[in-house]
């Protein structure tokens, strides 16, 4: 898939190992509530440069390695970006035509460039958080329901 005229792959053994001890190493720094972390690169290059992060920053970086430690392609594109309908769709994890009813159904924003469609980024991840609530809405009912009825899990 690509994204922003970068081609996203999954990662390599390699790249999955090195995230996995960089990601336990970075989320140990994390125990600290500090509003900035600093690193110090083990490098005679960097002249015992400091390194230092807002933790908000620190955090995304240690999401990224999560999910690149699990095997997972990262992409990271500017919440203002555009999206064609087939990149909205491989997010989404679902066919062009189906993203496309959603479009059609009002379900999601977009706008038109000539015959294309366009998505904002913001607008694709909206519906996203808004389908993870009702699909949450809907289990934590089904739950209830379930343990009403003497069901157990």
């Amino acid at each position: 898939m690509r994204l922003q005229g970068r081609e996203i792959k999954a990662p390599t053994d390699a790249l999955v190992s090195q995230a996995k001890t960089a990601a336990r190493e970075f989320a140990r720094l994390l125990q600290y509530d500090t509003p900035t972390i600093s690193i110090y690169p083990d490098d005679e290059k960097h002249g015992g440069a400091k390194i230092t992060l807002s933790r908000e920053l620190f955090e995304l970086i240690v999401d990224m390695l999560g999910h690149l430690a699990l095997g997972n392609g990262v992409a990271v594109l500017p919440v203002h970006a555009e999206l064609t309908t087939q990149q909205a769709a491989d997010i989404l994890n679902v066919s062009r035509p189906f993203f496309i009813r959603l479009l059609e159904e009002k379900k999601i924003a977009f706008t038109k460039v000539g015959t294309h469609r366009r998505v904002r980024l913001t607008d694709l991840l909206a519906y996203m958080r808004k389908d993870n609530e009702e699909r949450q809405r809907a289990m934590d009912e089904l739950t209830a329901l379930s343990q009403e009825d003497g069901f157990e899990y």
